[in-house]
């Protein structure tokens, strides 16, 4: 792999410089969501990312899943298996409603 090229702080623009640098994912870890069940599925990030596999596999998911966490997206109750959220990390609210509602 070719190293990476750096701009020296001298070269960038005054405007550019108050502007913080986005926070960058190194790890995504993703389970109980959309098409991904309890096992839990990691996805090293790296300046690339391919996903590919059959249809119905989880790749959607996988980028609805980091559009919510770098983007602050809202969950809905579709994000979730059944169209259920969690209580806790082992059952499930039966009395939720199924639906697109924001949580």
């Amino acid at each position: 792999m070719a190293p990476k090229k750096t701009k020296k702080t001298e070269d960038i623009p005054e405007e550019e410089k108050a502007i913080a640098p986005r926070a960058r994912l190194h790890k995504l870890t993703i389970r109980n969501f959309r098409a991904i069940g309890k096992k839990a599925v990691e996805i090293e990030l790296d300046d690339i990312v391919v996903l590919v596999g059959p249809n119905n596999t989880g790749k959607s998911s996988i980028l609805r899943a980091y559009e919510v966490a770098m983007e602050h997206g809202d969950l809905t109750f579709d994000d979730f298996p059944g169209g259920t959220p969690p209580v806790n990390g082992d059952g499930y609210r039966p009395e939720a409603p199924h639906g697109s509602s924001p949580l």
